[in-house]
């Protein structure tokens, strides 16, 4: 699932050989099967007078229609807004656009029960990296010298506190996914210049002190590992491994890309550990030709794989999807890249069986905060070099519990955005084109209202807060 640029959201989201458990097929309700929309809640602009003259305000709504609470203003405006929210639910880092002469960009800090703007500073180029239960922001800057730098901002503070200069100089950013609230950030990455010759790995800083550790992992492949020649262009092949974070058992896991493993390292002994899931590789066999075309399964060149997963609120249950790009040719000599969702699998990562998996056209997933609810969408894409073709495979949804789909949804469009309500009982759609939000209850999965806004019409993660126009 894309974002478009259109909208803005706020995303809260982040060894041995085994044998698996083949589980009895699931059904598949057809989404004609489901209730059509009962409501349509239309949004208004606002509810307050002698507002600023700016694009989007923030609201604070009702999680079940998702409209704004009677009589409430904005918590802040501005014309762009984007942000990170604290595991407790409490306190909000905003990063503020406003178009002006000269464009103003700022840091707001906002504690969430009161509403207050406890902290605001100049943000510009300041990367939101996340905010911990005291409210206290962390940024990642990039300095001139080509060194990325850990600051931090305490409410109320008149400005930043750098945390630490120790991110290797060497080391390129793939990707970030940990708490704050570990005491720890996890970056993913190379250690390198060239793809040839880098190595991936993780970097670990330490929010205690500043000081950082560093993982290489040979065994890792990520980034571009060659390129694939279509005549009139050279396409990248690249890999892209998914990073979580375990605050439980403080550890980071990174589901390989182009193999069947998990990469484990503890960050309380620095031991690390690679689980080989090569026994359960008839599975995923079945699987990815059960997906892919012919064409695809007679070895035509990858154009790349990209991995999506997330962790079940005890660390235990490893959810996995991924996304399939390869190149295809015609009898004429033309060719075009096809995108397929590949499946989702769960791994135990206790005993680390691939102990489900779910035959279903799916290349994201996430959980529901109470972690009932497994949700998966995904998209099929074919593109050449002037046309694209995006088609929906929508919104499944998957109880933990007993690992049954019990639904499928459209979804608003080609890339449907999903969040949730803070206590899990809703799943919000969120159309890419802006202006349309599905409510779903998910103890019912019907569609119970709809949304309807103008275009910049997005969702705060898992607070009832929404970004929506002021005009």
């Amino acid at each position: 699932m894309r974002v478009s640029t259109s909208l803005v959201v706020i995303a809260l989201v982040v060894g041995a050989c085994t044998a698996t458990v083949d589980l009895p097929p699931t059904s598949q309700p057809s989404s004609s099967s489901l209730p059509p929309p009962t409501t349509t809640s239309t949004l208004p602009a606002t509810t307050t007078t002698d507002l600023p003259s700016h694009d989007v305000g923030l609201y604070r709504v009702d999680p079940a229609t998702l409209t704004p609470v009677t009589g409430t203003e904005p918590l802040t405006t501005g014309d762009w807004i984007t942000g990170r929210l604290s595991d407790n639910g409490e306190w909000l880092a905003l990063h503020v656009w406003i178009e002006s002469d000269p464009e103003t960009d700022l840091i707001q800090v906002i504690h969430i029960p009161t509403g207050e703007i406890v902290t605001e500073m100049p943000g510009r180029l300041a990367n939101l990296v996340g905010v911990a239960d005291d409210g206290t922001v962390y940024t990642m800057l990039w300095r001139v010298t080509e060194r990325w730098t850990l600051r931090k901002l305490v409410p109320g503070a008149t400005g930043f506190e750098v945390v630490s200069d120790a991110l290797p100089s060497e080391f390129v950013l793939w990707g970030q996914s940990s708490s704050v609230q570990s005491d720890h950030l996890v970056f993913l990455g190379s250690f390198g210049g060239d793809f040839e010759e880098s190595v991936a790995g993780i970097v670990t800083i330490d929010l205690t002190d500043g000081s950082a550790e560093s993982y290489r992992l040979p065994d890792l492949t990520i980034g571009i590992v060659g390129e694939v020649d279509l005549g009139d262009w050279s396409a990248p092949e690249f890999v892209e491994p998914a990073l979580v974070w375990d605050p439980t058992g403080n550890r980071a896991l990174v589901v390989h890309g182009d193999r069947l493993a998990v990469t484990e390292v503890d960050l309380a002994t620095g031991d690390v550990a690679e689980h080989d899931l090569s026994s359960s590789a008839s599975w995923w066999g079945r699987l990815f030709t059960w997906l892919v075309p012919p064409a695809l399964a007679k070895g035509d060149p990858s154009f790349g794989i990209k991995r999506s997963a997330v962790l079940s609120p005890s660390g235990e249950m490893l959810y996995v999807a991924s996304a399939r790009s390869e190149v295809v040719w015609d009898d004429d000599g033309e060719w075009e890249i096809l995108t397929l969702p590949q499946g989702v699998q769960a791994i135990d990562t206790v005993t680390w069986e691939m102990v489900a998996r779910w035959d279903i056209p799916a290349s994201t997933v996430a959980l529901s905060p109470n972690g009932n609810y497994l949700v998966a969408g995904g998209t099929t894409i074919t593109e050449t070099l002037s046309t694209g073709d995006f088609g929906s495979e929508g919104i499944f949804v998957i109880d933990t519990g007993s690992d049954e789909l019990i639904g499928h949804l459209d979804g608003p469009n080609e890339y449907p955005e999903v969040h949730f309500s803070p206590d899990g009982d809703f799943l919000y759609m969120v159309g890419s084109g802006g202006g349309q939000i599905d409510i779903v209850d998910l103890t019912t999965l019907e569609v119970t209202d709809t949304a309807v806004g103008p275009e910049q019409l997005a969702l705060i993660g898992d607070v009832s807060l929404l970004v929506t126009s002021l005009r």
